[in-house]
């Protein structure tokens, strides 16, 4: 099934127990760039590069400086103290 990059995020919910935002997606993975815009955490594709440059953003608890990193299940991505855990949906 292939998607666009604006259905790929498909909704948001937070985890009180965990503190963490769940966010579902419909595609096997999705970019970590494209991530940072879906997500509301970047304006636009320039501003999710340079927060991944400066080094904003962790993936499962490291810098990542990949903006082109694979993001899939499980993952967590963690932004200005925010943790953000990705689930796959079918």
């Amino acid at each position: 099934m292939n998607h666009t990059k604006y259905d790929t995020l498909h909704h948001t919910m937070k985890d009180t127990k965990n503190r963490s935002h769940i966010i579902a997606i419909q595609t096997d993975q999705i970019l970590l760039v494209q991530f940072l815009k879906l997500a509301a955490i970047a304006a636009s594709g320039g501003e999710a590069k340079q927060r991944i440059a400066r080094g904003d953003v962790q993936v499962n608890g490291e810098i990542c400086y990949q903006k082109k990193r694979a993001l899939k299940t499980q993952d967590k991505v963690t932004v200005d103290g925010r943790e953000y855990l990705i689930r796959v949906e079918p």
